[in-house]
């Protein structure tokens, strides 16, 4: 059976050298949706 209900995050795409830096909080967001059935994740970076 397939879910058909995903749940949206926005997670921080870090990086070694703004991690480095203590500046996470700058680093680029993307959209995903998990699906409720499988927890697959699907990343959406615009």
């Amino acid at each position: 059976m397939r879910a058909r209900q995903f749940e949206q995050y926005k997670w921080k795409l870090n990086t070694a050298g703004m991690s480095f830096m203590n500046l996470d909080w700058l680093n680029r967001e993307a959209t995903c949706y998990v699906c409720s059935g499988c927890r697959h994740i699907h990343w959406f970076h615009l």
